[in-house]
């Protein structure tokens, strides 16, 4: 507006205006930019909207600065006098990618003052259409009558009674203003203010009897409001949110920002539950240079129906204290097991199974990496970790790596060492001392590769007691192991089911692991547990997780692979892959002391695949068979039909032998323009009974979505009780939204849910 103004007074300073040679002139307005603009698009979720009256006037965006642009200006009449100029007859004036129409326009070349009616004006970001405006040039100010405007970017239009703009202060004034994304004369929903003000140097907006109404039912009423206008940070309260929710009952949440300083930041969470009593949220961020951290707590002070204070707590931070060396910590703590269930997760917790502590110090360099690490963990699911089986605290870990890649001869050299002392107050602790050094040999070239290597790993233990039936409290152990991994690539040209021509591989591969036996039965669990079988896995040079135990192997896995390669995208439509490995000897090595030996010859095959058919199906699946059993051991089958982007069906199966068998069925589908249904079922076959059963429909318009859900879940699958609720979600689109966030919910259950976009 600054800029408009003073370009307008510098050219009626300077220009002569001559009656017998003059046939165009220039008038240029420009206006306030109003408080909810931001950028976004303005299809995606306005892409049921009706064009707005005044999108017409809405200018290709240039980006030329305006001091740079010509002033241009055309009308069919104009008075010319010493003291006031008169252009009248379809007045457009133009400056870069502002435009301004008017029927007539008034210059009062003594006082510099500009007057028009019925004026429209428009740009890339704003479009108005005003009864009445009158400009003083000399002061930069302007008001306006009975206007009306439009923002492109939030699909977002209104109204104000009265405007008045003061260049020099960068302040505007507005009385009688509604703001809304409905389609004009048909807002499902509206802000009103009787009173607003934007100050541009401060960067705050004030509001007195803002109102929002649904229709003519009043919602939300707020006496006094102040807000940010700019990107910067400001203190003040944050839009209301309310809700429900069968745990907590009603919810209103009234956020306070305060910004402490540019780099530093808290957010208050004053938090009323109908059910359960009143909690407080706070939320505290700091950047630095070198380090930054973020600090999140809940308290309820009494919880109404569990008659107990409850309380939630989370803090990381990251520092980097010198070019080679950074630290990390995490700290999570809720106050009971069942916190997240009742209260949610309302400050982003890692997991709902256990929450992890540590804190670490990195060294990385181009060849050595360190840590030092403190670890602990909290315990939620106790069906999962049994108080007798809780994980270990590491109470310290040290750890320092080396890598050396391509060295002389080409050989690849590597080195991994560790030092850890476990603690857990239900079992007996303990030190670990594990060194591992390793050589490697590789030939790789186009159409194949071959890689030998040789490691030597050499792990002791100080133990407080010695484990059952052990002699000794310090255990060793020292044992090498043999590497040989081969392969090679083979192609031909190919035609993908119509989809243009590529290429099929056939990638053969041969993986030979020689570990000798140790008896490792006075070795305790700190850490270990068997890896889960995957083809993956086919290629591990140890069958278990950690340093406790280092499985016997005298084994050779074969495995072949074929690729189905679209040109010249080079993307992958199919893969199938299938391998087993073939046993030459018992496996003598077990997690437990009285487990028995594994004596079948093959791992079983095992196969994965995935085929794209196009980009609207799809399908991929695994399978594992068990020798022993001779039957299934695992299997899973995933398939998704997805034609456009707002409709999607899942269907799966999965199996795992004398443990689990369910088919999994979610299903988004458009009902027509506006509705569309949501549903899940997820089905245990072995047990007969549903583990999940989500229905709902969602209805989509303009400017507001509603959306309703129905649950019923088990916590566990061996659960007789299900847990039933009932969702509603009433969106405001360009504003907020009121209820529980079914979006999030449905995104954490429905492969393919996503926002309309149609």
């Amino acid at each position: 507006m600054i800029v408009l103004m003073l370009s307008l007074r510098h050219y009626f300073q300077r220009i002569r205006i001559d009656s017998m040679r003059s046939s165009h002139y220039l008038v240029i307005l420009s206006c306030w930019g109003i408080l909810f603009s931001s950028p976004s698009s303005a299809q995606g979720p306005w892409a049921l909207c009706v064009v707005d009256p005044l999108a017409e006037l809405i200018t290709p965006a240039t980006g030329v600065e305006h001091r740079a642009s010509p002033l241009t200006f055309s009308a069919e009449r104009s008075t010319v006098t010493p003291e006031r100029a008169v252009l009248s007859g379809e007045v457009v004036a133009e400056l870069g990618d502002l435009r301004l129409y008017t029927p007539a326009l008034e210059l009062d070349r003594v006082n510099q003052q500009v007057s028009a009616e019925s004026l429209v004006f428009g740009s890339p970001d704003l479009a108005l259409r005003s009864a009445r405006g009158e400009l003083d040039l000399e002061q930069e100010t302007a008001e306006f009558e009975h206007t009306e405007y439009y923002f492109p970017q939030r699909n977002a239009q209104g109204r104000a009674e009265w405007l008045r703009i003061d260049g020099q202060q960068q302040t505007s004034q507005l009385r009688g203003t509604t703001y809304s994304t409905c389609a004009r004369g048909e807002e499902f929903w509206q802000l009103q203010a009787r009173e607003l003000a934007l100050d541009r140097t401060t960067g705050r907006g004030t509001a007195r009897d803002m109102r929002l109404t649904i229709g003519s039912v009043p919602l939300l009423y707020l006496p006094y409001l102040s807000f940010p206008i700019d990107d910067q940070r400001h203190s003040g309260w944050l839009v209301p949110r309310v809700g429900y929710d069968s745990e907590r009952g009603a919810e209103l949440v009234v956020p306070y920002y305060w910004n402490i300083a540019p780099q530093q930041d808290l957010t208050l969470f004053p938090r009323l539950f109908s059910d359960r009593g009143a909690m407080l949220g706070a939320e505290y961020r700091f950047l630095g240079v070198q380090q930054r951290g973020q600090m999140e707590v809940e308290y309820l002070p009494h919880d109404r129906i569990m008659d107990t204070d409850r309380s939630a707590f989370k803090i990381e931070h990251a520092a980097s204290w010198r070019p080679n060396t950074f630290s990390r910590l995490l700290y999570q703590y809720v106050s009971d097991d069942d916190y997240l269930d009742e209260l949610g997760d309302n400050i982003g917790l890692l997991s709902p199974r256990f929450l992890e502590r540590h804190l670490e110090l990195n060294y990385r360099c181009a060849v050595w990496t360190g840590l030092a690490r403190v670890q602990g963990f909290q315990v939620l699911d106790r069906d999962l970790f049994q108080e007798e089986n809780e994980p270990y605290n590491r109470l310290p870990q040290l750890r320092l790596d080396g890598a050396w890649p391509n060295s002389r001869y080409g050989l690849d050299l590597s080195w991994r060492s560790e030092l850890v002392h476990f603690a857990n107050p239900r079992r007996p602790d303990g030190n670990r001392v594990d060194l591992q050094a390793r050589v490697a040999r590789p030939w790789e070239w186009p159409a194949g590769f071959i890689r030998p290597a040789l490691q030597y790993r050499y792990t002791a233990y100080d133990l407080d007691q010695p484990q059952p039936g052990a002699d000794s409290a310090q255990p060793r152990r020292s044992v090498p192991t043999v590497s040989l991994d081969t392969g090679l690539f083979f192609d031909r040209p190919l035609s993908s089911l119509g989809s243009g021509e590529g290429l099929q591989t056939l990638e053969p591969r041969l993986f030979y692991l020689y570990t000798p036996y140790r008896d490792q039965r006075d070795i305790p669990l700190f850490d270990t547990a068997a890896v889960d079988r995957s083809l993956s896995g086919l290629f591990l040079d140890n069958r278990f997780t950690g340093a406790d135990r280092i499985g016997d192997a005298n084994q050779l896995t074969v495995a072949l692979t074929t690729r189905g390669l679209s040109t010249p995208s080079g993307s992958e439509w199919l893969r199938l892959s299938l391998g087993q490995i073939l046993y030459f000897q018992d496996r003598r090595v077990t997690l437990e002391a009285d487990a028995p030996l594994e004596r079948s010859s093959t791992s079983g095959p095992i196969a994965e695949g995935r085929l794209a058919l196009n980009q609207r199906l799809s399908f991929q699946g695994t399978y594992q068979w068990d020798p022993e059993r001779d039957a299934t051991r695992r299997s899973s089958v995933q398939l998704r039909y997805q034609p456009q982007p707002n409709r999607v069906v899942n269907l799966s199966h999965s199996y795992v032998h004398d443990a689990l068998e369910q088919v999994d069925l979610s299903v988004i589908w458009p009902i027509d323009q506006n509705w569309r249904f949501l549903g899940r079922w997820h089905y245990a076959l072995d047990l007969e009974r549903n583990l999940n059963l989500l229905v709902g429909a969602e209805y989509n318009d303009c400017c507001w979505a509603l959306r309703f859900l129905g649950s019923q879940r088990r916590d566990k699958p061996e659960d007789t009780e299900t847990r039933n609720a009932v969702y509603m979600q009433l969106e405001l689109k360009g504003l907020s939204s009121v209820g529980r966030s079914i979006d999030r919910l449905l995104q954490d259950t429905v492969p393919g849910y996503g926002s309309i976009n149609r």
